[in-house]
């Protein structure tokens, strides 16, 4: 079997498949195998009918269609693993040639996680603000009296929502900068959108000299993902019998402003599980049965229900899978954390040891085991 692939998008791409003809007579032989038994042909048992007498009595295309439908999902899981291509969804198959006794061509576009070239997180630093009482009435008329009078100065500190920057900005594909889409020296105001999507997410932390490449999202995964949480929060609402109306107008969100904000956190996650997969990857971390039987205990409190008819719900709905996925980033994060300094404003170090689910520091005693903190700080 040949193989290869054509990159249409960062995120989608299409195989074009070449099966030999001997590669099908597996298929073939249990076509005609599965044919004969269904068919009667005088002077010939069932079962017992010759290729030769299936040809002419039901036709050669029925058992060509018959042994394609059966090789094709197995030339499509070779041809993706041949070219280390990971799919997010349902391929879009084709068959392009098909020549009796010589060749078999089929094409498969599919969308398939992008590749990504993982930074540096080793010893990474975080800081939080301090805690501090403020009134929101004199906050928002120094905002306004700021955006009236305020002159442009530059500050030594990472980029936030509002601020002006100066940026270079070049939108690449497979290396090569892409005509017209490179500018330079542009002032833009962090937060006002109508550049690039992701642009304002990617600004929000940077600092003068820094440079950051944005991971591309699969549309139809993104598409989903909203669908799915949007769903949800409807659910949600329904049945705490509040309508999306009132909800919006408790919250002080228009409606655009809902949407953007979902839109926003959709991508930020599954951005974020890119990157976890592929820190997985690199760290080889594995997953236990232990810690799959752990998980799924966890998830069946979490959800009401009974963990052993939890359990048999995800093995029965090929779900088993999914969660393995979910452990494996919960490692990955978790060798992020162990390895990053976290300060607040002041500049003082925030222990991690003591983190609590609902992000709040417990005290934690000396004498307390290892094993006890470590699990306190993974279930963090």
């Amino acid at each position: 079997m040949k193989s290869a692939v054509e990159t249409l998008s960062p995120t989608r791409a299409k195989l074009t498949v070449e099966v030999p003809f001997e590669e099908l007579k597996p298929s073939l032989d249990a076509a005609y195998k599965a044919i004969a038994q269904q068919i009667n042909i005088p002077g010939f048992r069932r079962g017992k009918v010759p290729p030769m007498v299936i040809d002419k009595q039901v036709g050669r295309g029925a058992v060509l269609d018959q042994a394609i439908n059966d090789v094709l999902p197995k030339k499509y899981v070779e041809a993706l693993q041949a070219n280390e291509l990971e799919p997010l969804a349902q391929p879009e198959v084709e068959v392009t040639r098909l020549e009796d006794n010589d060749v078999l061509e089929f094409t498969a576009e599919v969308d398939v996680k992008p590749t990504i070239e993982l930074p540096t997180y080793d010893g990474l630093e975080a800081s939080v603000e301090d805690i501090e009482i403020s009134d929101e009435d004199v906050e928002e008329q120094v905002t306004a009296l700021r955006q009236r009078f305020g002159t442009l100065t530059d500050v030594e500190r990472p980029a936030a929502d509002g601020d002006f920057v100066v940026l270079d900005l070049k939108a690449m594909q497979d290396g090569e900068v892409l005509e017209g889409a490179e500018i330079t020296g542009t002032s833009y105001q962090v937060g006002r959108g109508g550049m690039i999507d992701g642009l304002d997410e990617a600004l929000v932390g940077m600092s003068a000299g820094e440079e950051k490449v944005s991971i591309p999202l699969p549309e139809t995964l993104v598409t989903e993902e909203l669908n799915a949480r949007r769903q949800n929060i409807e659910q949600q609402l329904a049945m705490a019998g509040i309508t999306m109306a009132k909800y919006l107008e408790d919250e002080g969100q228009t409606q655009e402003e809902f949407e953007a904000d979902l839109d926003r956190r959709v991508r930020d996650a599954v951005a974020a599980q890119f990157l976890l997969d592929e820190i997985a990857k690199k760290e080889e971390l594995g997953v236990d049965q232990q810690e799959l039987s752990q998980h799924l205990v966890r998830r069946a409190q979490q959800s009401g229900q009974d963990p052993q008819s939890f359990a048999n719900h995800m093995f029965e709905h090929n779900h088993i899978p999914d969660l393995v996925q979910e452990i494996l980033r919960g490692k990955a994060l978790a060798t992020i954390v162990e390895s990053a300094t976290v300060k607040d404003a002041s500049g003082n170090v925030v222990e991690l040891k003591g983190l609590q689910p609902d992000g709040t520091i417990a005290d934690v005693s000396d004498e307390e085991p290892a094993a006890e903190a470590e699990e306190e700080k993974a279930e963090a």
